[in-house]
């Protein structure tokens, strides 16, 4: 059987009907998983049911994690389609698998929403936000049918992104503790040997610390990710990944 193409550019296809590098590594995973499930299904289409499954089958995005909170299970919800469309073989000798016009439309929505709502790139979640306002094909009626709308996932959406700032402030707090500034501290190299050398905390910004150091040959001062750090006397040498393989 040969390998069957799409006319989406869904990692290795063909013309981009969409500007595609404004994707997440993700959604473009995404869109990869449902080409496959359209292939084995045996279908000569990917139809929203089919991005769907996609969304689910990619668990690090935003996408599965509010479906996964709102009690959505990717083999209920394949049950629920087989149901509605049954299984087939797949047909010999197809070259191409051609997206359904509301597959279309549900990528159009996701960018308008990615857009509303401030994102830099289309993200899972704007893509199940797509299927949902599109509204008249197999997905958006599958949800309904195990009780998830547009306005319980834009709860969860925004109660998962809350959840991930404040454990990013508790992290950042933690590691404002531990590293303070004009403090002394242990810095690895970001290449192999990963040598340690000592100095001083200048600064700290986004997440990275300035630090001082006298006679490094990368120069005597540059920003630093706190994972390459320790305070001294060091904490974290045993379990430090720089420490073990250097």
């Amino acid at each position: 059987m040969h390998r069957r193409e799409t006319v989406l550019p869904l990692g290795r296809g063909t013309s981009a009907i969409y500007p595609f590098d404004r994707f997440s590594d993700l959604a473009k995973k995404t869109l990869t998983h449902a080409q496959e499930e359209a292939e084995q299904s045996g279908h000569q289409y990917i139809g929203t049911e089919h991005l769907l499954l996609g969304i689910l089958r990619e668990p690090d995005g935003l996408g599965a994690k509010v479906l996964s909170g709102l009690g959505i299970a990717v083999d209920d919800v394949r049950a629920q389609v087989n149901a509605v469309l049954g299984q087939m073989s797949p047909p010999l000798n197809v070259v191409q698998i051609i997206p359904t016009s509301a597959v279309k439309r549900a990528i159009e929505l996701a960018f308008e929403q990615a857009q509303k709502m401030r994102s830099d790139a289309v993200g899972t979640e704007h893509l199940l936000l797509g299927l949902l306002r599109e509204g008249a094909s197999i997905a958006p009626h599958v949800l309904a049918d195990m009780g998830v709308d547009e306005a319980k996932v834009r709860a969860e959406i925004e109660r998962l992104r809350e959840g991930g700032v404040v454990e990013a402030r508790k992290d950042a707090v933690r590691i404002e503790r531990i590293f303070e500034i004009q403090g002394r501290v242990l810095v690895h190299d970001p290449e192999p040997p990963y040598r340690l050398w000592e100095g001083r905390i200048t600064g700290h910004e986004e997440g990275l610390f300035t630090i001082e150091i006298a006679g490094h040959p990368a120069g005597e001062k540059y920003l630093v990710d706190p994972a390459r750090m320790h305070p001294i006397p060091p904490l974290a040498a045993r379990t430090c990944e720089f420490c073990q393989a250097s």
